[in-house]
């Protein structure tokens, strides 16, 4: 909206985010916009009626993907012996609301296609295999690297230049499916970016 188009008294709406809510205030809403905090009493919101996209993981981006050649029927999506191991564990998970809000997903992804949702970002992490008889700054460490689409453990020099590369942040199932013994020593440091 132009400037020239507003009139004092008129009135208008922010886009927000709500960072904190503490009830026995007056003003009991703190909204965070592009530029500042500011507070107000929750009377004043409403709610964007912009519906926010569901998110889904790339692994079940990926398996629609994959299985649209197979034509499955609507029915089939949902059958488990279809389904790998992790897109089972998502639709399954232990909390009823939210196996159901991400079969809804499930839904909304195969009936609309991927760009009506977004995809969960997974965490990533490095791994470095800690030397005990490391004595000096200039010694190499050990970490997991990605080359192609395999891991490794290699040896890397302690400069900078060889730290935190993009092929040294991994997700948890890359580090685990051949180094599950790093994974379950606590050697993975999530990546925070």
């Amino acid at each position: 909206m132009k400037i020239e188009g507003l009139k004092i008294g008129q009135t208008v709406f922010v886009k927000g985010i709500i960072t904190d809510i503490e009830k026995d205030e007056i003003l009991d809403l703190e909204i965070h916009t592009s530029e500042n905090n500011f507070y107000v009493n929750s009377s004043d919101v409403y709610a964007s009626p912009i519906q926010q996209k569901i998110e889904v993981p790339q692994c079940v981006i990926d398996w629609v993907d994959d299985s649209r050649e197979r034509d499955y029927e609507f029915d089939e999506w949902f059958d488990p012996d279809n389904h790998p191991l992790e897109v089972y564990k998502w639709l399954n998970c232990k909390n009823k609301r939210q196996a159901d809000i991400n079969a809804l997903a499930l839904v909304t992804l195969i009936v609309n296609g991927p760009d009506a949702v977004t995809v969960q970002k997974e965490k990533l992490y490095t791994v470095e295999i800690p030397n005990p008889n490391r004595n000096s700054k200039g010694c190499a460490k050990f970490r997991l690297e990605k080359l192609g689409d395999k891991v490794y453990l290699v040896k890397r020099k302690s400069k900078d230049v060889y730290q935190n590369k993009d092929s040294q942040k991994l997700t948890e199932q890359e580090i685990r499916k051949d180094f599950d013994w790093a994974w379950q020593q606590g050697f993975a440091e999530e990546v925070t970016e």
